[in-house]
C-alpha cells in the first residue's frame, strides 16, 4: 500500500500477513478512491504550533459555529468538570454535521494541554469512512500490543467516548450506567492509519495509580454489559500493528513541512 502526498511524493507500507491487515484491507478498498480528509490539526506539530490560548479560542470558534456559547477562563483553568459538560454536550448533538468532529477534537486538544509534538501520525477518515465502520472482530483482542517501534503501522481505538483508565482520570460520575455510556472497550473498527515516529511504550505516560482499585468495583458489570470477559489497562492503550513504512525520514519532513497526505493506494 502506497500513502501518496500533495507534493507528488509517496512511501511505501509493507504490510503484514496477518488478521489486523485482512480486516483493515476491506475497508481500505474503499477509502482508496476517497481524498483524504486531512485537518491542520492532523499535523503532529499542530500544538506546539500554536499557545493554549490560541488552541482554547479555537474551540470557542468551533463551539460557536455550533451555537455553542465556551467558556474560555474555565478552559484556560483546566477545570475538567466543564470540559466533561462540553464532552457531554458534543456527546448528545452530534448528528454527522463535520464541525461537530472538528469541535470534539479541540477539546480532547484543549483539555490535554499538550505543547509536545506528537509521536504519533494518526490520520483518521471521519465521517467519510462511516459506513465502513463496523463491529470489530474480537479475535484481534489477542493481538493488542502497548509496545511500537518507529516506523510501525496501526490501527487504534477510536471509539466516541473514553478509555475506562481516562474516564477515571477525567473525575466522572462514579455511577455504572455512566460509565457503560461514555466508557468503551474497542467495540467498532475504526480504519484509522496510525505511523509510529519513534519508538514508544504506550504505558509510559499513562498514571494508572489508584485506577486498578477503582476498576475492581466496575469492571465486571462493565464486562457484562459489553459482551467481554476482561478489559485490562494493556487492552485499553493497545494498538493492533499490520504494517511497516519504508521511509520513515520522508514521512517526517512530510509531516513537518506541512506536505499533506491526499490518499491511499492498494
Amino acid at each position: 500500500m502506497e500513502l501518496l502526498f500533495n507534493d507528488k511524493s509517496s512511501i511505501l507500507i509493507k504490510t503484514r500477513d496477518c488478521l489486523a491487515w485482512s480486516e483493515v484491507h476491506k475497508i481500505y478498498r474503499h477509502l482508496q478512491h476517497i481524498d483524504i480528509p486531512f485537518k491542520a490539526w492532523d499535523y503532529p506539530s499542530y500544538t506546539s504550533q500554536h499557545s493554549f490560548k490560541s488552541l482554547v479560542d479555537k474551540l470557542a470558534h468551533f463551539g460557536k459555529l455550533l451555537d455553542i456559547d465556551i467558556d474560555i477562563s474555565r478552559c484556560l483553568r483546566l477545570d475538567q468538570t466543564y470540559y466533561n459538560l462540553i464532552h457531554k454536550i458534543y456527546e448528545d448533538n452530534y448528528n454527522g454535521n463535520p464541525t461537530w468532529l472538528d469541535f470534539h477534537e479541540h477539546i480532547h486538544i484543549c483539555e490535554q494541554k499538550n505543547p509536545k509534538i506528537s509521536s504519533i501520525y494518526r490520520q483518521d477518515w471521519r465521517e467519510q469512512a462511516g459506513p465502513l465502520i463496523k463491529k470489530i472482530n474480537k479475535d484481534l483482542y489477542t493481538d493488542l500490543t502497548t509496545k511500537i517501534n518507529a516506523g510501525d503501522v496501526f490501527t487504534q481505538w477510536a471509539e466516541l467516548g473514553k478509555p475506562p483508565c481516562q474516564y477515571w482520570k477525567d473525575s466522572e460520575p462514579n455511577n455504572i450506567k455512566r460509565i457503560c455510556e461514555l466508557a468503551k472497550p474497542w467495540d467498532n473498527f475504526n480504519p484509522v492509519l496510525c505511523v509510529a515516529m519513534q519508538d514508544i511504550d504506550l504505558l509510559d505516560n499513562i498514571d494508572d495509580n489508584g485506577f486498578n482499585e477503582w476498576w475492581k468495583l466496575y469492571e465486571n458489570d462493565w464486562c457484562r454489559h459489553w459482551g467481554i470477559k476482561k478489559w485490562s489497562i494493556e487492552d485499553m492503550y493497545g494498538v493492533l500493528v499490520y504494517g511497516t513504512v519504508d521511509n520513515i525520514a520522508l514521512l517526517n519532513y512530510n509531516l513537518m513541512n506541512n506536505i499533506s497526505p491526499v490518499r491511499i493506494s492498494l
